[in-house]
């Protein structure tokens, strides 16, 4: 699988700061690994895309121009890297699953950033809504809640997930993704609970357990219509014993399996 190395941090500044020394420790993670939890064989063929993050609208620009069609893997970098990755692919046959604590549908800028990436993306036609399913909740802006229910964007919240249990919320999940020809996975790394992923910049109690996240990921991984995705929001400036950054790399494994 072709991995494309994008250490955007949205400026190097605020919350996201850290989150561009993400891909190479990540890659570097991943290569101790002999093989997926399965035994699978699994090949990482990365390519640089080299950013400036004191030029988001350039930076944005040069990763659209840079990646290729699907299928890859995109490893970031904060959450705004995946703005331009999905207006490079998106198409109407594309569904995306989106791993996150946050919707990130705050207002939108003049740019995108890690907080507004979606809405920018749903605002300009890029995408719409029916393409989209948020897993994982949990911190939701009142102005994102509107937008949420004004486009009838499916999503999941940790409480539901905790009441209707994992696997059945991973079968509607897949059920929704079925109809298109391509399936694409978004995995903010704050979609799993601080304790088991503490190197993020805008961690949120109440999260999933690393073993939820992969269960859900190896299931979607299989499904014929699988084409890449992307990992973001990891920052080992922030992290504990690497515990985030291995995640990211057990993920990125998964992503990558043959």
């Amino acid at each position: 699988m072709i991995v494309f190395k994008i250490g955007f941090g949205s400026g190097g500044l605020g919350k996201t700061k850290g989150t561009s020394l993400a891909p190479d420790k990540i890659i570097d993670s991943a290569r101790k690994f002999s093989a997926t939890e399965e035994g699978k064989y699994f090949n990482i063929d990365e390519k640089t895309v080299e950013m400036d993050n004191n030029d988001i609208a350039g930076s944005l620009k040069k990763i659209q121009d840079s990646i290729e069609n699907l299928p890859f893997v995109a490893l970031g970098g904060d959450h705004t890297i995946t703005n331009a990755v999905l207006k490079k692919i998106a198409h109407p046959g594309l569904g995306i699953v989106i791993f996150d604590a946050h919707p990130d549908l705050m207002q939108r800028f003049d740019v995108p950033t890690h907080e507004n990436y979606l809405r920018h993306l749903i605002e300009e036609n890029v995408l719409n809504a029916g393409q989209i399913v948020l897993v994982g909740l949990r911190s939701i802006d009142a102005e994102e809640k509107k937008f949420l229910d004004e486009k009838k964007i499916n999503y999941f919240t940790m409480q539901e997930i905790a009441q209707e249990g994992v696997q059945n919320v991973c079968d509607s999940v897949m059920e929704s993704m079925n109809i298109f020809e391509q399936l694409y996975v978004s995995v903010d790394i704050d979609a799993v609970d601080p304790a088991y992923a503490p190197g993020t910049g805008n961690p949120e109690a109440g999260g999933m357990s690393s073993r939820d996240l992969l269960y859900m990921l190896k299931r979607l991984i299989i499904m014929k219509n699988f084409s890449g995705g992307d990992i973001v929001e990891v920052n080992p400036e922030l992290d504990v014993n690497e515990m985030t950054v291995k995640l990211g790399a057990r993920i990125l494994v998964e992503m990558c399996r043959k």
